[in-house]
């Protein structure tokens, strides 16, 4: 029976669009005065370079602008199809084969319950805010005119390719799989493709299970989900690995790391009860950002699942 593709929409539509782009630094001297279209004095593709640049000639005042240069709309499209035709092959050379019935999830545009959490810090809010690609609203109308396309409403993609991943399949419709490069996905069970390295491996719900509270003591700095200082991957792994673990076990270790670090380093809470207080708070809230959905619009919970609207 062939496989269904849950395809990772966002990640097609940004590095195509990226791709089809270059983006660099122009310095132009500043008495000159900057006039949108002079050519810069020199260019770099990144900033530090342009700064170290500027800060080495004393004599002179210079103005640093972040530039788009476009390429043409037919490099994007180029990077699409050879994306969607690496996952393709990759089903078909690992043996899933390909039910035609493939679908590409994408965020949300107008909301992400994540960035109303009332988190300890905001969500996402350490990305620095960058010129939307040139091309993302034609690579998107391009993906939506020549593929089936799902906007999750209220959303991440993970969250709707992880719900659709977990739900039961209907007798006859076949096997699903999902399409990604993202290690956020690896926290929900199922068959995994990444179409970059060509692999497709299986994830059972005791290694979804490890994978998510080992985020969940490391953080992601790619989103601002700040972690316990100090405990990366390696570290993680060494204070989640038991014989026979089960989730109380993961999340009695998390709880204790949480309350160690803020007994040890958050100086202005004085009490044993402000303390845990505080810990668990952090802790619920990176649990909740990390989290992704399974069923309905649900958030983490590890002793019950609360509905958020």
């Amino acid at each position: 029976m062939p496989y269904r593709m849950l395809i990772d929409g966002d990640l097609i539509l940004y590095k195509a669009a990226h791709v089809a782009q270059n983006i660099y630094y122009g310095i132009w001297h500043s008495e000159e005065g900057f006039q949108q279209g002079d050519p810069p004095i020199a260019q770099y593709k990144r900033k530090g370079d342009a700064v170290n640049f500027a800060d080495n000639d004393a004599g002179d005042e210079f103005v640093i602008e972040l530039l788009i240069e476009p390429k043409e709309f037919n490099v994007a499209v180029h990077a699409v199809n050879n994306m969607m035709k690496s996952i393709a092959q990759t089903a078909h050379d690992g043996g899933l084969g390909a039910s035609g019935d493939n679908v590409l999830y994408f965020t949300d545009s107008d909301g992400n319950f994540r960035k109303k959490l009332d988190a300890v810090v905001p969500y996402k809010g350490n990305r620095k805010k960058l010129p939307v690609p040139y091309w993302l609203e034609e690579v998107q109308s391009f993906l939506q005119d020549e593929f089936n396309c799902v906007e999750a409403v209220g959303e991440e993609a993970d969250d709707a390719l992880g719900r659709e991943l977990t739900a039961v399949t209907s007798v006859g419709t076949g096997q699903k799989c999902v399409a990604s490069l993202d290690k956020d996905l690896l926290t929900v069970p199922g068959i995994h493709l990444n179409w970059d390295k060509k692999t497709i491996f299986g994830v059972g719900e005791d290694q979804a299970m490890l994978n998510f509270y080992t985020q969940l003591l490391q953080g992601d700095t790619a989103d601002n989900v700040i972690g316990i200082k100090g405990i990366g991957p390696v570290r993680a792994k060494q204070a989640l690995s038991f014989n026979q673990f089960t989730e109380k076990r993961l999340h009695d270790v998390c709880c204790s790391r949480y309350l160690d670090y803020v007994d040890k380093n958050v100086e202005q809470l004085t009490t044993y009860d402000a303390k845990m207080t505080f810990a668990r708070k952090w802790l619920n809230s990176n649990a909740n950002l990390l989290w992704i959905r399974r069923t309905g619009r649900e958030q983490w919970g590890r002793d019950q699942i609360t509905l958020s609207y």
